[in-house]
C-alpha cells in the first residue's frame, strides 16, 4: 500500500443518538453534530424508516448510507460532509438495522467504514457475522466505531467497581480485532486510562461502550480520540481524529446573509453603518471608484463583526454547559454523589432547554417556508420533486498528461490552467478582410445617442429591482437582497463610480472579478475539465451594469438583428472580433461594452479550493446580462455572410431561398446542392473562426439528407456526423419525414411522465402539491413540444394523458373531486389544474395569429413561406365556415388548419366570422381575380369587420370617405355587400361576437398570448352550474346572492396564504366531505342522524352550522371577534361556512381576520368530524396563535409587519387579556 501524506487533520463521529423521529429531537442532535466539525458521522439507533432518511440530509450533509431496517428502531448510519471528495466503491445496508459498511476511495486511499449498533446481550454470533459481512479488504484501512453494547475491559471501562469477566462478544472481539489487525485508539493512547460513553440513569453507573476500532496502520496518524458530553442523548459523542489527508487550507468565502433581513436590528444596522461611512467619505475629492471598494470593505468587515458576536453570545452558554456536565460526569463516575447527580440533572436541563428552544425556532423558520410555499410551485415543491442531484465535490481529475490527480489543490490548479487556455484568445490580430464585403446594419444616430448616454440614479434602481433573488453571489460575497434592500443609499453611489468609470476607461478591480463553479455535463466523463460545464459567479454591481446596458441595447436589437435569429444564449466573444461588431453600433455604447471587458479575472472554485485569479482574453461570462446580445452581435456577421454567399445554394420553396435560422450558437442550415454548398459554408465557417475564434464543434454538427439523392451521398464525404433517421435541436427529435415526429418526441415524454408521476408518488405533498407539480413540471414540458410540432392529436391522446394525470393526483384510487373543480381558475375556487387538450389548442391558434397579422414587418420567414403555399389569404381560409377549403399546398399549413378545425368542431364554432379577409377570400370569387380589392386591402380594409360604422353596415359613401376608395369601385362594393348579405343573417347590423372573434382578434406578438387564448377557451367550455350554490341554499334555508357565491369562491383562495388551507376551503365550498346523509344514501345500513347530536339529516350545513353542538364552538368564535375588533360579528352561516363579512362594510382588517380565523374553526370542525365533541373555545385560540405565528414571521421576512400589525393586534391583545387553563401557544 502506498504511504499516506500527512498534511491535514480528518475527524470522524460515533454517536448513539438514541432515537431522531422527533423533529426536535432530529434537529438538535444535527445542529450538535454541526458543531463537533466532523467529516464523517457514525450514528447509532436512529429509529428511522426507510422513506425518512432523507430528514438527515441537512444543509452541510453530502452522502448518507442508512441501514434498511425499515422500522422505528434501531437503525445505523453513516454520513459524510458535503465538502469531502471522495469516491465510493461499495456499500453493505444491514436489514435488521445493526451496521453499515462502506468502503471508498478517498485521495487514492482506500477505506473501510463500518458503523455498528451491536445487541444489547452477549452476542458473539453478531460479532462474527459482523466481521464476515466485510467486503474485499485488499489495501483498504479499516476504521470502525459505534455502539457495541458491551464493554472490552469490565475492569477498566466500567464506573462500578464489581468484577465481572469479559463478555463473549468482547473476547470475540478480540480475537477478530487481532486477526483484521485493528485496535481501540482510545485505549492505545491511554492505557490505563478511564472515561466513559454512556450513564445509566437506572444503575446509575457509567461504562465505556462506545468506541472506535482503528486499522494498526494508522495509528502513527493518530491526533486525538475524545469523549465529549453526554447531552441530548444518554451517550457520548466520540471523536476521532487521524492526520490521513492532504487537505488544503479551505477558504470559506464570506456571504452576506440575507436571511438576517428579516431581522430590524441587522437591517438598522447595515443601514446605519452605510450612512455613517459615506457621511465621513463621501467627499468631492474622493475618487468614486475607490468610495466604492471602501464601502463594501468596510460594510463587510462590520457583518463579520456583528455576527460573529452575534454567534459567540448565542453558544457561549452551550459550551459552558457542555464543559460542566463532561467535568461532573468525571466526579460521579469516579464516586456517586446524590448532590452531584442532581446537579447534573439541573444542568441537562438547562442544557435541554436552551437546545430545544432553538432547534424550535429552526423549525418555526423551516414550517413558515413550507406554511408560506409548500404545495405551490415553485422552489420548494421543485426541490422535493427532482431527482437526487449528484454531488457538485470532484474527487478525482486526469492531468494533460492522462495522470489522475487527487489532491484538492492539484485537482484545482489543473482546471485553473484548462481554463486560463481556452479564455486565452486564439485569433490572429490580422486585419479581418474578409468582413469588409459585408454590409451591416446600423443603428440611427438618435437611438446611438440613447445607447451611450451617462447612466442616471433610475436607471440603477430599476436594474437593480429587475434582478433575481437568491442567487449565488460573486467573490465579493454581496446578494442581490442586500442591494434591493439598500437600493435607495446605494443607488446614487453605484451611478457615480459607473460614469466616472466610463470616463476613465477603468472598472474598480472587484467589478472584473468573478468565481467559476463547475457543474458536470449529463453523461459526461468526470474524470476530464472538458467534461464540466463553467457557470460565472459575477459580483452584482458588475451585473447591475451590464443590465443597465442590455436593457438598452434591447431597444433597437430587433433593428439589427435578422428575424432568421430567434434567440440567444450566453457564448464564446473575442475581442478582435468584438472591435469590429462595435461599428453596427455606436461609438459610446461600445465604450461602455469595453469598460466591462476591459480587464475581466476569473477564479476557479473546486470542493471549496479556489485558484489564483487568472485574466480572460476572449469569451463573455455566463450570467452577465450584457452577454446573450453581445453574442448575438458576434454571430450576426456569420450569418449575414451565409445569406450573402451566391455558391451557398439554399432551398427554394414558394419562391423563398431559405438559407439560415440561429438559435443563438445553434445553426441550421439549409443545403439545396451539397456537394457544392458545403464546401463553400466550411470555408466560410474556417474563415470566421480565424477572425473571431468561433470554432465549429464537429462533433455535434450533424448532417441529414432529405431525399433520395442526397441519401446517395457518401457518409464520408463530410466532416459532419451521418444523422438519416434524425437529429435533435433545440429539444426536438427532428425526423426526415412528419410522420416519424410524434413517437421520437411524444412517446418518449409520455414514458418520462410516467416514470416521473411513479417518483412523485412517494412524495408527502398534498392534492394541492400534486396539481402545483402538474402545472409546475409537467405542463411546460407538453407546451413545448405542442409550440414547436406540427402534430394532429386526438382525442384518445389526450383521453389517455387524463387518466394517467388523475391516477397521480389520487394515488390510483377514484377520484373525490370533479374535474371541473379542479381545473376551474382559482377566482372560481378551483385548483387550475391545467386541461392540457385546451392548451394544445392554444399553442397551436398562436401560430394561426401569425396568419391574422401577416402585413406585421416582424412576421417571420416561416409564417411568409406557409402564406405562399396558397393562392388565397390564409387568413380567409381560418375564418370560412366549415369545413375548411383544401387550397393550399403545405403539409404543415394542412396539419394546422386539421386543427383548427378540430377546435372549432368541439365548440360548433361552424360558421364564418366577420374578421375574414376581403382581399384574395376563399369564398368570395371576385376577390380572387379583381385586383381592385388589393387597393381595399392596401387602404386599410383588411377584413370584412372594417366594413361596419357603428356596427352597422357602412355606405359606400362611408367607406370612400374613410379608405378613400375611387368612385369606379362602387359595384365592388355591391359585390362585397351581397356576399356579407349572405353569409350573415344579422345584415345590415354586424354579428355578435364569437369565441372564433375574440381568439382571432388576439396579438400573437405579445407575451402571454397562449395563456390569453387557453383563459378565453377555458371560460368558453364552462358550462355554469348552480347545483353547489342550490345545495347550500337548501341545507341553510337562505338565499345566496350571485355577488355573495362569486365572494365566497374567490375567498377559497385569498383566505390564507397557505396552499393546505386553501385545499380545505375548496373541498368545504364543493361539498366533498363524506356526511353521514351521504353515506346513507351509498350504504342503507348506516344511520343519516349526526354523530353529535344525533339528529337527521346530517348533512354540509348540518356538520359544519345548524348542529346544536357546534353552535357553541361558533358562539365563542364570534364573540371573540366582536370583542377584539370591538365591532359587532353576529353569528351567520355565510361567515362561518365560507369566510364572508358579516356586512358590506366591515372594516378591511375584521374582514381579513373573520376569512382566516373562520378557515382554522372550519379546520378543527373537520378534525373533529366523526367524533361525539366538538373542538373547544380554545383548541381554536390555540390554533389560531399558532397559525399567526406564521403569519408574522412571514410579514416580518417580507419586510411588512405593520399590515400584520393592523390586522391582528386587536386580536392578540383581547387573547393576552384572557385566562386559559393550558398554555395557548403550544405547538
Amino acid at each position: 500500500m502506498s504511504s499516506i501524506n500527512i498534511n491535514n487533520r480528518f475527524r470522524l463521529i460515533s454517536w448513539n443518538v438514541k432515537g431522531l423521529g422527533n423533529a426536535t429531537k432530529l434537529g438538535r442532535v444535527m445542529t450538535h453534530l454541526n458543531r463537533l466539525k466532523g467529516d464523517i458521522y457514525f450514528l447509532q439507533e436512529t429509529h428511522m424508516p426507510n422513506k425518512e432518511v432523507v430528514r438527515l440530509k441537512k444543509h452541510w450533509v453530502g452522502e448518507v448510507f442508512h441501514s434498511t431496517f425499515n422500522c422505528r428502531a434501531r437503525g445505523a448510519a453513516i454520513i459524510f460532509r458535503k465538502d469531502l471528495p471522495f469516491i465510493a466503491e461499495k456499500s453493505v445496508l444491514d436489514p435488521n438495522g445493526r451496521y453499515v459498511i462502506v468502503s471508498m476511495k478517498i485521495q487514492l486511499t482506500s477505506f473501510l467504514f463500518i458503523c455498528v449498533y451491536g445487541p444489547n446481550w452477549d452476542d458473539s454470533a453478531f460479532v462474527k457475522k459482523l466481521f464476515s459481512s466485510f467486503p474485499d479488504l485488499q489495501n483498504h484501512y479499516i476504521i470502525m466505531g459505534g455502539d457495541f453494547n458491551f464493554v472490552q475491559d469490565p475492569q477498566l471501562d466500567r464506573s462500578s467497581n464489581t468484577s465481572a469477566p469479559p463478555t463473549r462478544a468482547a473476547k470475540m472481539l478480540s480475537t477478530l480485532s487481532q486477526q483484521f489487525g485493528i485496535t481501540d485508539p482510545w485505549r492505545h493512547k491511554f492505557p490505563g486510562g478511564k472515561s466513559f460513553s454512556f450513564f445509566s440513569h437506572v444503575h446509575r453507573t457509567f461504562s465505556r461502550i462506545d468506541f472506535f476500532l482503528l486499522d494498526v496502520r494508522l495509528l502513527s496518524n493518530l491526533v486525538s480520540v475524545d469523549y465529549h458530553g453526554i447531552a441530548i442523548s444518554d451517550h457520548s459523542p466520540v471523536s476521532l481524529d487521524l492526520a490521513i489527508l492532504s487537505r488544503p487550507r479551505l477558504l470559506n468565502q464570506w456571504r452576506f446573509n440575507a436571511v438576517l433581513l428579516a431581522e430590524e436590528s441587522y437591517k438598522e444596522f447595515i443601514q446605519s453603518q452605510l450612512t455613517l461611512f459615506f457621511e465621513f467619505n463621501d467627499l468631492p475629492e474622493t475618487n468614486r471608484s475607490n468610495l466604492w471598494e471602501a464601502s463594501k470593505a468596510y460594510i463587510r468587515g462590520q457583518l463579520i463583526s456583528f455576527i460573529s458576536n452575534k454567534r459567540k453570545v448565542e453558544s457561549a452558554r452551550t459550551n459552558l454547559l457542555l464543559n460542566d456536565i463532561k467535568d461532573t460526569d468525571q466526579l460521579l463516575a469516579a464516586s456517586f454523589d446524590p448532590d452531584l447527580y442532581k446537579k447534573r440533572l439541573a444542568l441537562q436541563t438547562e442544557l435541554d432547554l436552551i437546545s430545544t428552544t432553538e432547534v424550535r425556532t429552526l423549525l418555526l423558520k423551516s414550517r413558515q417556508r413550507f406554511y408560506e410555499s409548500g404545495d405551490k410551485a415553485g422552489k420548494l415543491l421543485s426541490y422535493q420533486a427532482r431527482a437526487e442531484a449528484s454531488s457538485r465535490l470532484i474527487p478525482a481529475i486526469l492531468s494533460p498528461a492522462g495522470v489522475t490527480i487527487t489532491d484538492p489543490v492539484s485537482v484545482n490548479e489543473t482546471f485553473a490552467k484548462f481554463y486560463s487556455t481556452l479564455y486565452t484568445s486564439e485569433c490572429p490580430h490580422s486585419p479581418d478582410l474578409a468582413l469588409d464585403k459585408i454590409t451591416f446594419p446600423r443603428v440611427t444616430d438618435e437611438d446611438a445617442e440613447i445607447l451611450g448616454k451617462p447612466i442616471t440614479t433610475a436607471e440603477v434602481s430599476e436594474a437593480i429591482k429587475s434582478l433575481q433573488s437568491g442567487k449565488a453571489p460573486g467573490p465579493d460575497g454581496f446578494t442581490t437582497e442586500y442591494y434591493k434592500t439598500f437600493s435607495s443609499v446605494l443607488s446614487p453611489f453605484l451611478k457615480d463610480m459607473y460614469n466616472e468609470a466610463f470616463l476613465s476607461g477603468c472598472l474598480p478591480n472587484t467589478l472584473s472579478e468573478a468565481t467559476i463553479s463547475l457543474l458536470l455535463k449529463k453523461d459526461k466523463d468526470p474524470l476530464l475539465c472538458s467534461s464540466y460545464r463553467p457557470i460565472s459567479l459575477l459580483n452584482v454591481d458588475f451585473k447591475i451594469l451590464s443590465k443597465i446596458l442590455a436593457s438598452r441595447l434591447q431597444c433597437v436589437l430587433s433593428t439589427i438583428i435578422n428575424l432568421d435569429q430567434t434567440g440567444f444564449m450566453p457564448g464564446r466573444l473575442s475581442s478582435c472580433n468584438t472591435r469590429r461588431l462595435f461599428n453596427i453600433i455606436s461609438s459610446p455604447c461600445s465604450d461602455w461594452v469595453k469598460l466591462l471587458y476591459s480587464s475581466p479575472k476569473a477564479s476557479v472554485r473546486t470542493n471549496n479550493t479556489f485558484s489564483p485569479s487568472f485574466s480572460l482574453h476572449c469569451g463573455t461570462r455566463q450570467g452577465c446580462p450584457l452577454s446573450p446580445l453581445l453574442f448575438l452581435l458576434a454571430i450576426e456577421p456569420l450569418a449575414i455572410w451565409l445569406r450573402s454567399e451566391a455558391a451557398f445554394i439554399g432551398i427554394k420553396r414558394l419562391g423563398t431561398v431559405h438559407k439560415v435560422s440561429l438559435y443563438a450558437d445553434d445553426l441550421l442550415l439549409y443545403v439545396s446542392d451539397p456537394i457544392t454548398s458545403v464546401p463553400i459554408i466550411l470555408n466560410i465557417l474556417q474563415e470566421y473562426s480565424n477572425i473571431s475564434g468561433y470554432k465549429l464543434n464537429y462533433q455535434k454538427s450533424e448532417f441529414l439528407p432529405i431525399n433520395d439523392l442526397a441519401r446517395m451521398i457518401p457518409s464520408s464525404t463530410f466532416p459532419f456526423r451521418w444523422s438519416p433517421g434524425g437529429f435533435r435541436y433545440l429539444g426536438i427529435q427532428v425526423t426526415p419525414l412528419l410522420s416519424g415526429l410524434y413517437h421520437t418526441n411524444f412517446t418518449p415524454l409520455i414514458d418520462r411522465t410516467e416514470r416521473d408521476f411513479l417518483r412523485w408518488s412517494a412524495l408527502p405533498i398534498s392534492l394541492a402539491g400534486r396539481v402545483s407539480l402538474v402545472k409546475m413540471a409537467v405542463l411546460p414540458r407538453f407546451l413545448y413540444l405542442f409550440q414547436h410540432l406540427p402534430i394532429f392529436l386526438g382525442k384518445s391522446f389526450f383521453d389517455k394523458l387524463d387518466r394517467t394525470v388523475s391516477s397521480f393526483l389520487w394515488s390510483g384510487r377514484p377520484a373525490r373531486i370533479r374535474k371541473s373543480v379542479l381545473q376551474a381558475p382559482k377566482d372560481e375556487g378551483g385548483l387550475a389544474l391545467p386541461v392540457l387538450r385546451f392548451y394544445y389548442w392554444a399553442a397551436n391558434i398562436q401560430k394561426l395569429l401569425f396568419w391574422m397579422n401577416d402585413d406585421n414587418e416582424a412576421i417571420s420567414s416561416w409564417t411568409q413561406l406557409e402564406g405562399k403555399s396558397s393562392e388565397f389569404c390564409l387568413r380567409s381560409i381560418l375564418c370560412a365556415q366549415l369545413p375548411l377549403p383544401s387550397v393550399h399546398t403545405c403539409p404543415v399549413v394542412s396539419t394546422s388548419l386539421k386543427i383548427w378545425s378540430q377546435f372549432r368542431k368541439h365548440f360548433g364554432l361552424i360558421n364564418s366570422t366577420v374578421l375574414t379577409s376581403v382581399y384574395k377570400n376563399c369564398r368570395f370569387d371576385p376577390s380572387k381575380t379583381d385586383l381592385s380589392f388589393k387597393l381595399w386591402h392596401r387602404n386599410g380594409i383588411k377584413s370584412i369587420s372594417d366594413l361596419y360604422t357603428n356596427n352597422v353596415f357602412s355606405s359606400f359613401e362611408q367607406l370612400s370617405k374613410k379608405y378613400a376608395l375611387p368612385n369606379q369601385h362602387l359595384f365592388r362594393f355591391f359585390q362585397i355587400r351581397d356576399y356579407v348579405k349572405k353569409l350573415f343573417p344579422h345584415f345590415p347590423n354586424r354579428p355578435p361576437e364569437t369565441l372564433l372573434d375574440v381568439l382571432l382578434s388576439k396579438d400573437p406578438f405579445v407575451n402571454g398570448c397562449i395563456s390569453s387564448v387557453y383563459k378565453s377557451i377555458w371560460t368558453a367550455s364552462s358550462k355554469p352550474s348552480n347545483t353547489v350554490k342550490t345545495a347550500w341554499e337548501d341545507g341553510l334555508n337562505l338565499n345566496i346572492t350571485e355577488q355573495q357565491w362569486r365572494s365566497a369562491l374567490s375567498l377559497v383562495h385569498l383566505s390564507s396564504i397557505c396552499a393546505r388551507h386553501r385545499l380545505i376551503q375548496c373541498k368545504i365550498v364543493y361539498r366533498v366531505h363524506y356526511t353521514n346523509a351521504r353515506l346513507a344514501k351509498i350504504y342503507p345500513s348506516i344511520s343519516d342522524a349526526c354523530s353529535r347530536c344525533h339528529l337527521s339529516p346530517a348533512n354540509h350545513a348540518h356538520m359544519f352550522w345548524s348542529c346544536p353542538v357546534i353552535a357553541a364552538l361558533w358562539t365563542d368564535v364570534f364573540d371573540t371577534l366582536t370583542r377584539a375588533y370591538r365591532y359587532t360579528v353576529t353569528p351567520n352561516p355565510m361567515s362561518a361556512i365560507f369566510g364572508l363579512p358579516p356586512t358590506s362594510d366591515t372594516p378591511s382588517a375584521l374582514k381579513r381576520a373573520v376569512a382566516f380565523t373562520t378557515l382554522l374553526a372550519r379546520r378543527l370542525v373537520l378534525l373533529n368530524w366523526k367524533l361525539p365533541r366538538p373542538p373547544s373555545h380554545v383548541r381554536w385560540v390555540r390554533e389560531v396563535l399558532y397559525n399567526l405565528k406564521l403569519e408574522r414571521l412571514r410579514y416580518s421576512l417580507h419586510g411588512s409587519l405593520r399590515v400584520f400589525h393592523e390586522t391582528w393586534s386587536p386580536f392578540l391583545q383581547y387573547v393576552d387579556s384572557l385566562t386559559f387553563p393550558h398554555n395557548l401557544e403550544a405547538d
